[in-house]
């Protein structure tokens, strides 16, 4: 997926109709259309996954991923309603990925939203 840099700094705001989300939402179509059963996506969005996330970006960067979440939660739930994958198939594996230097604390939140968005207990 290519997006512009600006979009991709982890201060900058993400809706889920920016072209970002719709370049996301396409790949898990395509994904699906052709039985890829396993999709990673860099829950942050950001250009650079080595690079830490600095305790004064947390909020924004839990918002970003908030959005991400949000977005891919929207698009299973509309294409499991619909029936728009076509047979029941295996498991499917979606990994979100988060910069190799986030702390216990920041997993934490993180893994804490995860729960909140699909409602794990």
């Amino acid at each position: 997926m290519l997006a512009d840099a600006r979009s991709l700094t982890t201060g900058s705001e993400l809706s889920g109709r920016s072209p970002l989300m719709t370049g996301m939402r396409t790949i898990l179509r395509v994904a699906a259309k052709h039985d890829v059963v396993d999709v990673s996506f860099p829950l942050l969005m950001t250009a650079n996954e080595t690079a830490p996330i600095a305790p004064e970006d947390l909020s924004a960067s839990l918002r970003k991923a908030e959005t991400v979440l949000k977005c891919i939660r929207g698009y299973l739930l509309e294409n499991t309603r619909q029936g728009n994958s076509g047979s029941v198939r295996d498991g499917r594996t979606l990994q979100l990925l988060l910069p190799a230097p986030t702390t216990p604390d920041q997993f934490a939140h993180f893994r804490n939203l995860v729960a909140t968005i699909f409602r794990v207990q």
